[in-house]
C-alpha cells in the first residue's frame, strides 16, 4: 500500500510541476492585450558609431491575439505582421514585417510594465531606431 500511496504523491507533483500548454516557456506568447506604441524621434546609428536624430514620429498598434498589427509614419499607415518571438531581453519582444508601403523586418521589444518601447532596425552599416511609450487600449 506504501508504495501505491508514494506513487501517486509523485504522480500529483509531477503534474503540478509541468507546465500547460499556454505557458510553455518554448512557445512565443501573444502580448494579450490591445497596445498602441508611439515615438517621436529617430536615431540613426552609423557603424563607426555616429549618431544622428531626425523628427519622423511612428505609431505602431498590436494586437492581443493574432499578427496583425498596424505601422504609421508620418506619411501614411500600412499592415504590419507583429510576430511574437523568444529571446533572452527583458520584456516582450516581436518582429515587425511590413511589406506594402514600406519594406521593413524590424526588431520589437516592450518593457516588462508594458510602458515603454524599442523599434530596431538593423543591417551591417548601421541602425535605426525609434523609442518612446506605449498605452494599453482604453487605458
Amino acid at each position: 500500500m506504501r508504495p501505491l500511496i508514494l506513487a501517486l504523491c509523485i504522480g500529483v507533483l509531477a503534474s503540478c510541476a509541468a507546465p500547460n500548454a499556454s505557458e510553455d516557456p518554448g512557445l512565443a506568447q501573444p502580448l494579450g492585450v490591445d497596445t498602441s506604441c508611439n515615438a517621436d524621434e529617430l536615431v540613426q546609428r552609423a557603424a563607426n558609431g555616429a549618431e544622428t536624430r531626425m523628427h519622423l514620429p511612428i505609431s505602431l498598434s498590436i494586437p492581443a491575439r493574432g499578427t496583425a498589427g498596424q505601422f504609421c509614419m508620418a506619411t501614411g499607415c500600412e499592415a504590419a505582421r507583429i510576430e511574437p518571438t523568444l529571446t533572452r531581453a527583458l520584456g516582450w519582444t516581436a518582429r515587425v514585417i511590413t511589406n506594402d508601403r514600406s519594406s521593413m523586418n524590424a526588431e520589437l521589444q516592450i518593457s516588462p510594465d508594458r510602458s515603454s518601447f524599442r523599434l530596431r532596425l538593423a543591417d551591417s552599416e548601421g541602425s535605426e531606431e525609434w523609442a518612446g511609450g506605449c498605452n494599453a487600449a482604453g487605458s
